[in-house]
């Protein structure tokens, strides 16, 4: 395939990327193999362990997510190629039997379907695997050197992975428990990858002891050499086993049927892995950052244990093209209207949808605290406009290091241009910024002039404390750093370089609060320098904020907190989860209003769809 060429950087005929194209197509592909994976005798036995909507969303999310880098290659290769000759590109599925059956339904003959050979990577990884499998079978660990705390079982618990950290003055994974009713004893925070935002790790260590918590270690080495990791030693595979004997006299000749049987063989071992876990750690409600990985092996262990698996909003939902089964918690919360992402199709599986408002915002007063100090440095500086800069992850999907080097290399010249600009940069990702020697480059010239500012420590540190700082915020793409900045009550603007204009931002706001040029852009901020009113609404989100976040009042951690306490006092009474969830969520909507509550349920109709049973499913 073609070398180098990032797929975000070409446009279909339409102008829009190709990268959302490439996710339409894995996402059309992934439900045409449900459908007949659906037919399968595995699928049918597997539905007496795994709702059906779980289970859907289990391999609509497996099958994207092993397609998706074979169509980025034949968008890119159907993009570029000139002629068809004898040439027959390869498109690499890296599973065996998804790459037999997708070479069944794969219609362009052009192109040949081949399974990934075996990298060094893949075998080192299989390995690493394996020998954990061997350890957890003959070994038994705490995975903490307090064994009583943890085997404290007098009450539930809340299980919470550490992804972000427990910092309370940054994004954090325990931003619900201050003001909540949840005794930080009963919280029990589990280290299973070392994310960069947990460092430095032995601070976060710290804070958790500090704050009365309890952690334990799931991965050699995180958060402490000296911790073997959690181990139970040697358990039955209670779910693994009970549907192996289910499908003894399945026969698995059939490739579908094989395929079934074994992705559904080996979700089950991480089912029965995590079953183990929270039954051992008596905890009955889950919260994690995660969209990918064990995520809907966590959740089906949950229902099994009676657990309740809950989520919140990370982001602004820009597609849900590409993020099928990715939010499959029991109960999720949302900072406002979702714009379809929780339909059936997206495969999310939520038994409730809660409206929360953006569940940091209680952080926004202490960065308007903050931000005095750097506005005024830039403004001595001669700055009569500070813009500040939000950028993202690029790479070989929409946003690529083109687009970011671009986004860059643009503000930075105005700003060396002009005498009278700022700019406050928050970088998503310092260490892949380093990775761009001409932005570097510049952003050290601009920072010598004193009207550059670039956060310091930025991993984890929120955008909204750019923003306070500056006149307008722009982000590149639909920018969740935007929204944050809107929704903490300043001006932003979307830089968006994939040109979506299929997004309803579009249709309310173009040129206003969304630009897919960048000299347009610019000409309409040089404007604003001189005179604000010569461009009326730039920036301005306040007629979408009831849509974004209709409480916006600095509690939505709080609202996340309070219903927390209630699914524990639920569980505590002896409530099993959709009791507890109900219960829950009738007091939340009590509180906040039924519209901020919505709930799915399955059930027999002749469409097969979702019913509203409480409050709205989309915008109107």
């Amino acid at each position: 395939m073609r070398g180098r060429v990032e797929i975000g950087d070409l446009a279909t005929s339409e102008g829009r990327s190709l990268a959302f194209e490439a996710n339409r197509l894995a996402t059309s592909h992934a439900e045409q193999l449900l459908s007949r994976i659906q037919r399968t005798q595995a699928y049918k036995q597997a539905l007496a362990h795994v709702q059906p909507d779980v289970l859907d969303a289990y391999f609509v999310q497996y099958v994207w997510e092993k397609l998706a880098p074979a169509l980025r290659d034949y968008c890119i290769e159907e993009h570029l190629s000139a002629s068809f000759s004898n040439y027959r590109p390869l498109l690499r599925i890296d599973d065996s039997l998804l790459a037999l059956l997708f070479r069944e339904q794969w219609r362009h003959t052009r192109y040949e379907v081949v399974a990934s050979p075996a990298s060094l990577r893949s075998i080192k990884h299989a390995l690493r695997r394996y020998l954990k499998e061997l350890r957890l079978g003959w070994t038994t660990a705490t995975g903490n050197r307090d064994n009583a705390v943890l085997q404290d079982h007098s009450r539930t618990r809340i299980a919470v992975e550490a992804g972000e950290g427990v910092d309370l003055g940054r994004r954090s994974d325990i931003f619900w428990l201050d003001g909540s009713s949840v005794d930080p004893k009963r919280v029990l925070v589990y280290f299973s990858y070392r994310y960069p935002y947990l460092d430095p790790i032995d601070r976060t260590v710290a804070r958790i002891r500090q704050l009365g918590m309890t952690w334990v270690s799931l991965r050699f080495g995180v958060p402490d050499k000296k911790v073997w990791p959690w181990s139970p030693g040697y358990v039955p595979s209670e779910t693994r086993c009970a549907f192996a004997k289910s499908t003894e006299m399945v026969s698995s000749a059939e490739p579908v049927e094989g395929f079934a049987i074994a992705r559904l063989m080996q979700l089950f071992k991480e089912v029965d892995y995590w079953r183990v876990f929270f039954r051992t750690h008596h905890a009955k409600v889950h919260y994690s950052i995660s969209s990918s990985g064990p995520v809907i092996a966590k959740r089906i262990a949950l229902d099994l244990e009676n657990g309740v698996d809950v989520g919140t909003q990370r982001s602004f939902i820009s597609s849900v093209s590409d993020s099928q089964g990715r939010r499959p918690q029991s109960v999720y919360f949302v900072w406002g209207e979702t714009d379809n992402a929780f339909q059936k199709d997206c495969r999310n599986c939520n038994k409730s949808v809660l409206v929360s408002g953006f569940v940091y915002d209680s952080l926004f007063q202490q960065h308007r605290s903050r931000a005095m100090g750097i506005r005024n440095s830039l403004m001595s500086a001669g700055a009569k406009i500070i813009v500040a800069l939000a950028d993202n992850s690029f790479g070989n999907f929409h946003i690529t290091r083109s687009m970011i080097i671009r986004f860059y290399e643009t503000f930075l010249n105005w700003m060396l241009a002009s005498q009278d600009v700022g700019l406050v940069i928050k970088p998503k990702r310092p260490q892949l910024l380093e990775t761009l020697p001409s932005v570097c480059g510049l952003m050290a010239k601009a920072k010598a002039t004193g009207r550059c500012f670039v956060v310091p420590n930025a991993l984890g540190r929120m955008p909204s404390e750019a923003s306070s700082c500056a006149d307008m915020t722009v982000g590149i793409f639909l920018s969740s750093s935007v929204i944050e900045a809107a929704i903490a009550g300043y001006r932003g603007i979307h830089c968006d370089l994939t040109r979506s204009r299929w997004h309803w931002l579009y249709a309310v706001g173009y040129e206003k609060v969304v630009f897919d040029d960048l000299d347009r852009l610019l000409a309409a901020l040089n404007q604003f320098k001189e005179n604000p009113q010569s461009v009326p609404g730039l920036g301005d989100h306040s007629f979408i904020l009831d849509h974004l976040d209709p409480f916006r009042d600095g509690k939505a951690g709080r609202r996340v907190g309070e219903y927390m306490g209630w699914l524990l006092e639920a569980l505590d009474e002896g409530c099993d989860r959709d009791g507890a969830i109900a219960r829950a969520n009738q007091k939340y909507a009590s509180l906040w209003g039924t519209d901020k509550v919505m709930r799915f349920a399955d059930v027999n109709c002749d469409d097969g769809e979702f019913v509203q049973m409480t409050g709205r499913l989309t915008h109107e």
